[in-house]
């Protein structure tokens, strides 16, 4: 059953609700009815990973609901079993926010051989350039989300940086975000999950190694996953937004995008590569009102299924393979959401 956050409540002041008409224009991307809206009577749905804006040319008060992406699943290779990806989260809240302009995040479902972020902080298996063997798990899921302000969120060079992500002045433009799904891992033998866990929800969920979640591994309110032990390589540390990976030839899934994210789950011996964590989300205490954080429960159950918003295999954990190449041939998370809607 999805884990209701206890995020709940009147948080923002009322005073300013429907004060004016909730007038939205200026909106960059591909949604239906141009770009400019009227929030009485219209919704906006983003559904295309990227990075949007829109602007408020007066205070306005709207429901948003924002759904994470999914992580990849891992491959099925010679010697070991592959595992899926976990789903992504989901928030919703009453916004009530000042005039301005406001950025968007649709989180990018986690993939599998590249060493590049995916939007929204998911981390790749791979995690640098020249890397060639993390084939057999999978990079995680981004966050979707909603910020304050102009700057840039997602860097767009890609790489193993992505330093926006990485920085408490992009975390602390947060409005309303939900977390992405960390990626499958693998494992020889194929007789314990190594899933990846799920994006938050007040927290992630942590990702399974030999059959357990890893709750180390997950994102949550205060903290990124933690460090966990990988003997093939170095691991890539969970920062702020961004998730952790397992490191070269470490083979482990990749951790969610989140508020906080996930890192990579314990990867010990005998050909164990846990799955990756899941990102947590965030309700601003002061911007949202009405506030509901669910995480997701399982590959095909990401948070907020059946919501309004919601478009089915959204946020969904990607499959595993059971191609044996030696290429990484696993199925990739479904992406994120970003709906706004009337009250």
């Amino acid at each position: 059953m999805p884990f209701i956050s206890s995020l709940r409540g009147t948080f923002g002041a009322q005073s300013k609700r429907n004060k004016f008409p909730p007038y939205i224009t200026g909106v960059s991307g591909s949604v239906q009815g141009g770009s400019s809206f009227n929030l009485a009577t219209q919704s906006i749905t983003w559904s295309s990973a990227g990075e949007y804006s829109f602007t408020l040319p007066l205070p306005a008060s709207f429901r948003a609901s924002v759904f994470g992406a999914g992580g990849g699943g891992a491959q099925q290779g010679g010697w070991s079993y592959g595992y899926p990806g976990g789903s992504g989260g989901y928030s919703t809240a009453i916004l009530d926010l000042p005039a301005g302009t406001y950025k968007i995040i649709v989180g990018e479902g986690g993939g599998g051989n590249s060493f590049r972020t995916v939007i929204g902080g998911g981390h790749s298996a791979q995690p640098k350039t020249g890397v060639t063997d993390n084939r057999y798990s999978a990079g995680a899921g981004g966050f979707s989300g909603i910020f304050t302000g102009t700057g840039t969120i997602h860097d767009s060079t890609g790489g193993s940086g992505n330093n926006t992500y990485r920085t408490s002045a992009v975390q602390s433009r947060s409005i309303l975000i939900a977390g992405g799904g960390g990626g499958g891992g693998s494992r020889s033998g194929g007789n314990d999950n190594c899933a990846g866990g799920h994006g938050g929800g007040s927290t992630g969920t942590g990702g399974f190694s030999v059959g357990s979640v890893d709750n180390l591994s997950r994102g949550t309110q205060t903290a990124t996953g933690e460090v966990r032990p990988n003997e093939w390589g170095q691991v890539y540390n969970a920062t702020l937004m961004h998730g952790g990976s397992g490191g070269d030839q470490g083979y482990g899934g990749a951790g969610g995008g989140g508020y906080f994210a996930g890192s990579n789950s314990w990867s010990g011996g005998g050909g164990v590569m846990g799955g990756g964590g899941g990102g947590s989300g965030f309700i601003h205490p002061s911007l949202a009102s009405n506030g509901i954080t669910t995480a997701g429960s399982a590959q095909t159950s990401p948070g907020g299924v059946g919501q309004t918003g919601y478009i089915t295999g959204s946020g969904y954990g990607g499959n595993s393979s059971t191609n044996t190449n030696n290429s990484w041939q696993g199925g990739t998370g479904g992406s994120g959401i970003v709906h706004l809607s009337p009250l």
